[in-house]
């Protein structure tokens, strides 16, 4: 029998735990802040997602800051 635990969740920095969240794969980032990966096919558990207007520096890790996404190395937003 395999158990999954509610374990308790800290999030970061300009993040909130979302109940089902998103694997960092599928959330937007600064190359790809409109992700649009087909995510369906995951496990949904706790995990921390980027507040609005907010988005990964890379998709690496669980450690990748959110940050604003004007802030991001080389965007160029039109406003």
């Amino acid at each position: 029998i395999i158990c999954i635990t509610d374990a308790a969740v800290t999030c970061g920095t300009n993040e909130y735990v979302e109940r089902c969240g998103r694997p960092f794969s599928c959330q937007p980032t600064c190359a790809e802040p409109n992700r649009t990966v087909a995510c369906s096919m995951f496990i949904c558990a706790r995990g921390c997602e980027c507040n609005k207007g907010y988005v990964r520096m890379t998709e690496q890790d669980e450690d990748n800051p959110c940050i604003e996404i004007t802030q991001c190395p080389g965007q160029i937003i039109n406003k």
